[in-house]
């Protein structure tokens, strides 16, 4: 299952910044062993009822 965030403009990350970030906020087997990076998100349509 795959999360999504974003960054300030002109901010940069690390995979073990992030890492480091979820082993201080969340349970031990909810941290991410590895971490993504993408460009762009890319706009999903939703469906309104």
């Amino acid at each position: 299952m795959g999360r999504r965030a974003r960054t300030k403009p002109n901010q940069t990350l690390t995979e073990q910044e992030v890492i480091e970030f979820c082993k201080s906020r969340l349970a031990k087997y909810k941290v991410p062993k590895s971490v993504v990076f993408i460009l762009r998100f890319h706009a999903m349509p939703q469906a309104k009822c």
